[in-house]
């Protein structure tokens, strides 16, 4: 009788592939017959079902196991480039791995070639792109060798803390099972798998699949197709996007009419050179991936730039929700269905909204979780993709092991904390922080967390000692005190913002960032109320040279308002929604300013447009004490 067997140089599994065709008991026998001692690992491996046919026909190689935490939305992987630590997002709508411009110092790379330009989506088409070679790389999960001589792109600036990208040129080079939720990326080789299924760990859950475009050196994109309302669509599955969202060309298509949309919005498509462009929410019939059939699917749908490649982007919120094979030889997916929302769309410009994308009907009874193997570290990773997707409780649970394995584990306290301050446990949130920050007292994030935390509880001077503390420790090239001076406007605190921002403006003279920094005190002071002829000192400042800055043109409608001057408010209103026609604060401004100049007609159905884009505008405007 055959065994299974694992080789020490990459845990080769031989012949446990479970044919689609193959009883239930048949496969239980199967596998009973593996030795005793092996049972525990090779679950954990690949639970096939074990038979002398298989072996002679099927092999899978697990030859990397990446751990992934979550963090803000997207799933992040650690490395080394030239022996320092790196981070980065695992990106498998990214062709190619990529370092952001302003890490190239910081690990003492050289620019290899001038700069070219490649494509890149929700950017305006293209950006600029040079090439580096890292001597030394290393990839947590991907063996204990280094590796030496490997290129990169060099794009953009990091936004996020992240160093780079790791994207399909590292992660797509075979097959690739996406386990987000369990907080892993696994990698295989496989030969003679052919007539296999590869979704090995689906127990009685349905499984999915879907045909996806052939992957190779020139098209690494995992490109698959669904049907929308019973039209066919091109999706890309990409880990790199916070969000599922539908091109407005398949949209329309599908009978969306953006006049009728539930609610729009603008947004910056992309960190790197993206333009800004308009989101809207719709609900559609029904969406059909691979089998797998939701209902009633409420999707973003984004103005995407130059797309023809692709109709739908299936984001982190679909990978989270689902467990994912991407077969390469096949060209097919598998996935199978974690329970849950399949989109999320609790975004702060979502907030109010009636409901979201709910269980898919095929998908009646999701895969059954991983266990973890009691390792903190591994509690710690699913409890962060359980937060992701907002199961608090399970993220409860989750971080509570791991800080009972690993009582060190500064970071569980304070993700833990995150997740009490979601359920409104104020007081448990700020002893989580307090731990947190007892174990490593100079982690920005940290600070920031805990000083918005105080401001919430009242505790001002505590809140101030904390943002004190995070200007010490952020480098003076991020702006610290812009960032503390938003907090502080967020919550209200116009005076405290106007100060930080100040504090800024007078050491930064030549800074290309001043007439952004003289908008943002004037938009403080505007919505305060006070210093009025010095907010309009600073948004005349802002707008010098750069008469169309819808910003700041916003901002001094604002301004005008408050001093009574209709006619300078309507002028700046209507300049501002020339430049972003959307705008809400804009619309809702000029419908302000048109009532209190008597003209009611004209000012109330600019108000309901206002509403329509974004229903909250009315509440923040009453918050800084402007109303109809």
């Amino acid at each position: 009788m055959s065994r299974c067997r694992i080789s020490s140089d990459g845990e080769r599994l031989g012949g446990c592939l479970e044919k689609l065709a193959v009883d239930h008991h048949r496969a239980a026998s199967a596998r009973h017959s593996c030795p005793r001692s092996l049972t525990k690992v090779i679950a954990a491996l690949l639970a096939f079902a074990c038979s002398a046919h298989a072996l002679a026909e099927c092999k899978v190689e697990k030859y990397a196991e990446l751990p992934v935490m979550m963090h803000d939305r997207q799933p992040i992987i650690e490395g080394t480039i030239n022996g320092a630590r790196a981070t980065f997002v695992a990106d498998s709508g990214a062709f190619f791995s990529m370092l952001w411009s302003d890490r190239i110092e910081r690990f003492k790379l050289l620019f290899r070639n001038k700069a070219e330009s490649i494509p890149m989506y929700g950017s305006s088409g293209s950006v600029s792109a040079h090439r580096t070679t890292v001597d030394d790389f290393t990839l947590r999960g991907f063996g204990s060798g280094v590796v030496h001589k490997v290129q990169f792109l060099v794009v953009g600036d990091s936004v996020d803390g992240t160093d780079g990208v790791i994207g399909q040129n590292i992660i797509g080079r075979a097959d690739t099972e996406f386990d987000l939720a369990n907080g892993v990326i696994r990698l295989f080789h496989t030969t003679g798998c052919e007539n296999y299924s590869l979704a090995y760990w689906h127990g009685t859950a349905p499984v999915s699949e879907m045909r996806i475009q052939p992957l190779s050196d020139l098209h690494q994109h995992i490109l698959g197709t669904a049907t929308l309302n019973g039209r066919e669509i091109r999706v890309l599955l990409d880990t790199g996007a916070s969000n599922s969202a539908l091109t407005l060309r398949a949209a329309k298509q599908a009978g969306f009419d953006p006049a009728k949309a539930e609610r729009s919005f603008p947004a910056v498509t992309s960190p790197m050179g993206g333009r800004e462009t308009e989101l809207w929410f719709e609900r559609f019939e029904v969406l059909d991936l691979g089998g797998e059939k939701i209902r009633n699917v409420l999707l973003q749908v984004n103005d995407f730039p130059d797309v023809d490649e692709f109709d739908m982007l299936l984001g982190v919120d679909f990978f989270l929700s689902h467990r994912i094979y991407v077969s390469g030889s096949q060209h097919k997916l598998y996935f199978t269905y974690n329970g849950g929302p399949v989109f999320d769309l609790r975004e702060p410009h979502a907030i109010g909204t009636s409901g979201s994308a709910g269980a898919p009907v095929a998908a009646a009874a999701p895969a059954a979780m991983s266990e973890p193997s009691g390792d903190a570290a591994e509690y710690a990773r699913r409890g962060a993709a359980a937060d992701t997707r907002g199961d608090r409780a399970t993220a409860m649970a989750d971080f509570d092991a791991a800080i009972r394995l690993n009582p060190s584990d500064a970071e569980s306290f304070y993700r833990r904390g995150t997740v009490k301050w979601e359920n409104h446990d104020n007081a448990g949130a700020r002893a989580d922080f307090d731990q947190a920050l007892k174990l490593r007292p100079d982690v920005p994030e940290w600070l920031t967390a805990r000083g918005m935390l105080l401001l919430d509880l009242g505790d001002d001077a505590g809140a101030t000692a904390d943002f004190d503390a995070l200007v010490r420790v952020t480098p003076a090239k991020e702006n610290p005190d812009l960032t503390v001076a938003d907090i502080y406007e967020s919550h209200g605190r116009y005076e405290q913002a106007v100060s930080r921002v100040s504090r800024w403006i007078d050491t930064h003279g030549g800074d290309p960032k001043l007439p952004q920094a003289q908008n943002s005190r004037c938009w403080f002071r505007a919505q305060w109320g006070k210093e009025l002829d010095q907010a309009l000192a600073d948004c005349n400042a802002a707008l010098k040279g750069r008469p169309t800055d819808g910003a700041a043109l916003d901002s001094r409608g604002l301004v005008w308002l408050r001093l009574g001057k209709y006619d300078n408010s309507i002028a700046d209103y209507k300049a501002a929604l020339r430049v972003q026609p959307k705008q809400p604060t804009s619309l809702y401004g000029l419908a302000l300013a048109q009532i209190r100049s008597g003209n009611t007609i004209d000012g109330n159905k600019k108000m309901l447009e206002a509403l329509a884009t974004d229903s909250t505008v009315a509440e923040r405007f009453k918050k800084f004490g402007v109303t109809p």
